[in-house]
């Protein structure tokens, strides 16, 4: 508690007020690029859904880029296919993934009757209100469905995927922030059609923050039917983030969210309520995480209560066409519940007035938090445009940074910043740096940002290596006290050859994110060394990343962190006092002979941590590797705890022999000293580890 007290202190004793331009004020309204659309409700419906349809024709359901069939010899031999996993990732087709075309689209405050928005790749949809109420959508959907053939009771989805089995898997780069939406209306409906409401069936970098749903939220999709048989895995729907949201329920025979094949999802600061006697959240497949939210499901550890020895227990398949698994009466769910959020400040929003004058509305800090801003009736600190500047992709660093010392905040407009030519250094404090439409910074062989001030918060972005390896792509502080505290919000970072040239060389950086700083709050990352490109399968080390996330600095907290694919360990823990709320990561797919690195390691130093609801995954696709084990902790410190970490074993070769170092976490029906293999997949569940009273439970389901 003291450590806790101390911590608080720390953020809320040296926020000072928000500093202002010192330089020359910047217009307001600002001058927005075309890659900015701004409507009000003098817009002409036809006029929006005419923009909205012709982003997502590149984004999305339409001729993107895209790769098909074989993917070229890079590098060596491709690797022989092992199973269908390895097929189906020979056939990816997601319209849009790579064509890096960002957009934002702005609703000033109003309702919008009659638009249905069908949000693609690269694509923010924000509310300009000051709250969530002030601005209506009837309708908005993320669903990369099937374009072929499907029977009535399951129509194909509205785009994405060319390819049924891809489905959701690569549903990445969108958001939706700030709006009301309405999906109960006629017409505005999930499958079958009796059931309406919300689809938002996404993967990893697609958060949901300050929505309120006035309907069912559905967080994965129904697929036509293959050679007769429904797809049951219901578009693979693999990682997410939701913040600050409130979803009503309408139908009551479903769950307010239905996760359905969400293999994981985390949800913070929401509240949610369902029309009849169902539970507010339903399925999941392996680990879902909330923290601070109203009407949480209870804990559980696993999917199988009560079934300690029966570990290939999953909700993976439905009934027919229906939302719900019906398995879900007599089965768990991998739930992890936290009952408060023990501090946070929303991410930073643009509000838009009558007076056709714009803010940054920057939130204060809370600390034990439940429920929504609007729960808590906090008021953010508004800050004029007038400091501050308008970002485009034809600024460098030199020109950003001369604005930023010059006081003012910093809007990053969608496109790709590939022309900064260094290092974009955050050196004023109480500082915003926030991205709209996944605006791409590319490293010009430094850090794309480095901040070195107190109390900054950056956000919204990629983050891309570049073909001069640089040491890292993120920077916070270059020793532990000289950026105390700070929020990193929505950062998305990494490796890969993604322009569509054949000649791009391949990418690389030694450390994606790098965290040296005390105090610094982590919001929804998603660290990702492409296992596939334009070029098609990423094989032998290419486009290098050793570890995604590294913590030297102590009280560091991250909720949503998901990092994958990096040659060594993924992520290091090296700082004390750090907490973890939710963490995926899989291992290299291409890893060499002799691999052994961890997907996720603390450090001898550190003598506290927490951690809930951390995964780790293999598929080892081209050598037979097996691990030792998903988590390593080299301390020895009696006040480690990790609440209901698991290892899954996904595909290829080898597996994971222990949740946790050796024999913590094991899976009865593998044998002696095993986790997860192809014979008996898992997930393995380490339902509590706990150094301070050796208090280790595998497999023992809780409620």
């Amino acid at each position: 508690m003291n450590i806790f007290k101390r911590f608080v202190w720390i953020y809320l004793g040296c926020l000072s007020p928000f500093s202002s331009a010192v330089g020359s004020p910047q217009p307001n309204p600002p001058t927005w690029p075309a890659t900015v659309k701004v409507y009000g409700t003098s817009t002409a419906i036809s006029t929006i859904q005419s923009d909205m349809d012709a982003a997502y024709t590149t984004n999305g359901n339409g001729s993107g880029s895209t790769w098909n069939g074989s993917p070229p010899v890079t590098g060596g031999a491709n690797p022989t296919p092992t199973n269908n996993v390895i097929q189906q990732q020979t056939s990816w087709a997601d319209h849009g993934q790579f064509v890096n075309n960002g957009v934002a689209f702005l609703f000033q405050p109003g309702s919008y009757t009659g638009l249905n928005v069908y949000v693609g790749y690269y694509t923010s949809v924000i509310g300009l209100g000051t709250d969530p109420t002030q601005t209506t959508i009837d309708y908005i959907s993320c669903y990369e469905g099937n374009g072929g053939t499907a029977t009535p009771a399951c129509p194909p989805g509205t785009g994405g995927s060319a390819n049924l089995l891809t489905g959701a898997l690569n549903t990445f780069w969108r958001s939706a922030e700030n709006f009301t939406t309405n999906p109960n209306t006629a017409g505005n409906v999930w499958w079958p059609v009796t059931n309406k409401g919300m689809t938002w069936a996404v993967s990893q970098a697609c958060p949901l923050r300050k929505v309120n749903i006035n309907g069912n939220l559905y967080l994965f999709q129904l697929d036509a039917i293959v050679n007769g048989q429904v797809q049951y895995a219901s578009g693979f729907s693999s990682g997410g983030f939701m913040a600050d949201c409130k979803i009503s329920g309408q139908d009551p025979a479903n769950s307010a969210v239905v996760m359905g094949s969400q293999q994981q999802f985390f949800v913070r600061n929401t509240d949610a309520t369902s029309a009849g006697s169902s539970p507010t959240f339903s399925n999941g497949v392996w680990n879902q995480v909330f923290v601070g939210c109203n009407g949480a499901p209870n804990s559980n550890c696993g999917n199988c209560p009560g079934q300690t020895n029966q570990m290939n227990c999953q909700i993976t398949s439905c009934s027919g066409c229906q939302p719900s698994c019906q398995q879900t009466a007599s089965l768990g769910n991998p739930y992890t519940t936290v009952a408060a959020t023990p501090i946070i400040a929303e991410k930073p929003y643009i509000v838009w007035d009558a007076t056709n004058e714009y803010r940054l509305a920057i939130p204060p800090v809370e600390t034990n938090k439940i429920g929504t801003s609007q729960d808590t009736g906090v008021t953010p600190n508004f800050v004029s445009f007038t400091s501050v500047y308008v970002a485009t992709p034809s600024d460098t660093a030199s020109s950003i940074n001369a604005q930023i010392n010059a006081g003012n905040h910093i809007i990053l407009t969608p496109g790709v910043y590939n022309n900064l030519g260094g290092t974009i250094n955050v050196t004023q404090q109480d500082l915003v740096i926030l991205g709209i439409g996944f605006p791409i910074l590319i490293s010009s062989g430094q850090p794309c940002i480095q901040v070195s001030a107190q109390n900054v918060r950056v956000g919204g972005m990629i983050l891309q290596a570049g073909p001069t390896q640089s040491t890292n792509l993120l920077q916070w502080g270059t020793t532990s006290t000289d950026a105390t505290g700070g929020f990193l919000y929505d950062c998305f970072a990494r490796a890969g050859r993604f322009s569509g040239s054949p000649s791009e060389p391949f990418n690389s950086t030694t450390l994606m994110v790098h965290i040296i700083s005390n105090n610094v709050v982590c919001d929804n990352l998603w660290l990702w060394r492409a296992d596939h490109d334009t070029q098609g399968l990423v094989i032998n080390g290419d486009n290098a990343c050793q570890t995604a996330f590294q913590v030297d600095g102590n009280n560091v907290t991250t909720y949503g962190l998901a990092a994958e694919h990096t040659l060594s360990d993924v992520t290091i823990w090296n700082g004390d006092q750090g907490q973890c709320y939710f963490y995926q990561a899989e291992l290299p797919y291409d890893a060499s002979p002799g691999f052994n690195s961890v997907g996720y390691r603390l450090g001898s130093s550190v003598t506290t941590h927490n951690a809930w609801g951390v995964g780790v995954y293999s598929f080892f696709r081209d050598n037979n590797i097996t691990v030792p084990s998903g988590i390593g902790v080299n301390s020895t410190s009696q006040s480690i705890v990790f609440i209901n970490a698991l290892s899954r074993y996904l595909a290829g070769f080898g597996g994971i022999s222990s949740v946790l170092n050796t024999g913590n976490g094991i899976n009865p029906q593998a044998g002696a000293g095993s986790a997860v293999n192809i014979k008996t997949p898992g997930p393995a569940y380490l339902c509590s580890y706990s150094t301070s009273s050796q208090d280790v439970y595998a497999r023992k389901a809780r409620r």
